[in-house]
């Protein structure tokens, strides 16, 4: 069984991550700014520092690639000889760690929806919350 691979969601998804990374870098730039604070973050909502930024996105390098490891395992390159034709196909076929039932459920189809449409959605709606708090914060006169 060959297997074509096609990105329809793709730009879906991307549109998602962008929104995603947009207001996170908003919330940082309003809620949690660089500077003030000679050891970094003081206190849980003090300002972020830019080594606690540089070991963030570390991290986050990290997870992705620890994320995306079984996927080289999932399918495997073949080579098909087109019958009446001095030539040869090259596609995928899913190897039997990417066809196991297991793999199939928990990674494919649950981490999947949670890491690429769940978690950008569910940090969109967080850090626009807390913007629009911290933004109802600094107008608000009788907090001054």
């Amino acid at each position: 069984m060959t297997l074509q691979v096609c990105y329809r969601g793709q730009t879906t998804t991307k549109d998602k991550e962008t929104w995603a990374r947009n207001q996170h870098d908003r919330y940082l730039a309003v809620c949690r700014p660089f500077g003030s604070g000679a050891g970094g973050r003081a206190k849980l909502g003090g300002p972020l520092s830019v080594n606690s930024a540089r070991c963030l996105v570390t991290t986050l390098a990290v997870v992705s690639v620890l994320y995306n490891v079984p996927r080289f395992f999932e399918y495997q390159r073949v080579e098909v000889c087109v019958p009446g034709v001095n030539a040869t196909r090259v596609g995928f076929e899913i190897t039997e760690f990417g066809a196991h039932l297991l793999y199939r459920i928990v990674y494919a189809n649950v981490l999947y929806f949670v890491v690429v449409h769940g978690g950008p959605l569910m940090a969109l709606g967080f850090f626009n919350v807390r913007l629009v708090q911290a933004m109802r914060r600094r107008l608000d006169p009788q907090n001054q």
